[in-house]
């Protein structure tokens, strides 16, 4: 048995529990956890569990659901992409033009559409259907957010103008 510390957080009104066998650093997490208690539990470490394993079936640190993906990528944002590595990725094709194509399996499914969102216009989710439009569904609402304040700009300056 090894001792370690249950942590309870409350991040943006999302309860989770993380066990660790260290001390909590507060540090970076100003402003995004809402409170922090500490339970000093002991717990066992599951046989033959390796948290480097774990953590590579993610994508960007977020391990949720799994999901097999292709993503096509245009330049500019390309030639960054191609030579970082990437948790999951399973094969990367050389479209010619500086345009890749990239295969992903991993249980890190929003993770993976963080970074196709990141990567804006240069990417195109190719497969699977149900996650390209779960990534369609997600720029509408966030054009949403940027159209009507600025339909609201618009009509005040065009009042102004008058």
């Amino acid at each position: 048995m090894k001792r370690g510390l249950k942590v309870e957080l409350s991040v943006l009104n999302v309860q989770c529990f993380v066990v660790t066998t260290r001390a909590p650093m507060k540090r970076g997490l100003k402003g995004i956890v809402r409170s922090l208690t500490l339970l000093n539990e002991a717990f066992n470490l599951q046989e033959g569990f390796d948290l480097n394993e774990y953590i590579t079936r993610g994508f960007g640190g977020m391990k949720n659901q799994p999901v097999q993906a292709v993503i096509r990528v245009d330049p500019p944002a390309s030639r960054w992409v191609r030579v970082q590595k990437w948790q999951g990725l399973q094969k990367q094709i050389d479209l010619g033009n500086d345009q890749i194509e990239m295969h992903f399996d991993t249980e890190g499914r929003k993770g993976l559409m963080r970074q196709v969102l990141q990567w804006g216009g240069c990417a195109e989710m190719v497969a699977p259907p149900n996650f390209r439009a779960e990534i369609a569904q997600e720029i509408t609402k966030m054009t949403k957010k940027i159209r009507e304040p600025l339909k609201k700009t618009i009509k005040i300056l065009i009042t102004d103008m008058f």
